[in-house]
C-alpha cells in the first residue's frame, strides 16, 4: 500500500491560524467559516501580492505554530507500520528544515517527505504508484483523481463541491483511517 498526504488543512490545522493572523494584519474579522474558496486574496479583498508579502513575512509562524489536525499523528503512524506514506506539500524546499522539525516535534513519521513549490501534485502522485492520496485542495483533489488515483477530500468550508467519483470527503483522521484499512489487501 502506497499512501500520499498533504500537510497543510490535513495534517497540520494551518487555516484557522492563517485566518487569525490575516485578519490581526488586515484588520478583518472573518472566520475559518468564511474561507469558502481556496483564493484568500479574494475572500479577504486583497491583492494576490499583498496575501504573497503577508505569507512572506508570516510564513515562519504560518509552518511552526499550527495544532496537528485531531488524530492525524495516531492515524499516519499505525498507517506507516504497514503502508510507504509519502508526505506531499505545495510547501517550497526552502520550508524543508521547518517542516521536518514541526512533523518532528508531533511526533509524526513518514517515509519520504516532498516540497513541491507547486499545487501541481497529480505527477508526483502517478510517479510514486500512489494507492491513496489524501488532501484538502479541492483541484488538487480533481487534479489527482483524474489520473486514477483515489482522493480523500478533508473537508473544510473551501472544497465544498460536488465530486467525481474517485474523490471522496472524509470529515476525519479516524474515517480516514477505516476507509484506507477496509481496501488495503495487506491488513
Amino acid at each position: 500500500m502506497r499512501i500520499g498526504i498533504d500537510i497543510d488543512g490535513v495534517i497540520a490545522n494551518t487555516f484557522p491560524l492563517l485566518v487569525q493572523e490575516l485578519n490581526e494584519h488586515f484588520n478583518k474579522n472573518l472566520t475559518y467559516d468564511d474561507i469558502v474558496s481556496y483564493d484568500i486574496a479574494r475572500i479577504y479583498n486583497i491583492k494576490k501580492e499583498q496575501l504573497s508579502e503577508f505569507v512572506q513575512l508570516n510564513k515562519h509562524l504560518l509552518q511552526d505554530n499550527p495544532l496537528p489536525v485531531p488524530l492525524a499523528m495516531e492515524c499516519i503512524n499505525n498507517l506507516r507500520d504497514r503502508a510507504f506514506v509519502a508526505l506531499i506539500s505545495a510547501r517550497f524546499e526552502q520550508s524543508r528544515d521547518s517542516t521536518q522539525n514541526w512533523l518532528q516535534r508531533h511526533g509524526i513519521h513518514w517515509d519520504e517527505l516532498i516540497l513541491l513549490g507547486s499545487h501541481d501534485k497529480a505527477d508526483t502522485c502517478v510517479k510514486l504508484e500512489l494507492n491513496f492520496f489524501i488532501e484538502d485542495n479541492l483541484n488538487n483533489a480533481l487534479q489527482v483523481s483524474s489520473c486514477g488515483i483515489p482522493v480523500l477530500l478533508f473537508d473544510a468550508p473551501y472544497n465544498r463541491a460536488p465530486l467525481p467519483d474517485l474523490v471522496q470527503r472524509v470529515h476525519s483522521w479516524s474515517q480516514i483511517y477505516e476507509i484506507i484499512t477496509l481496501n488495503s489487501p495487506k491488513y
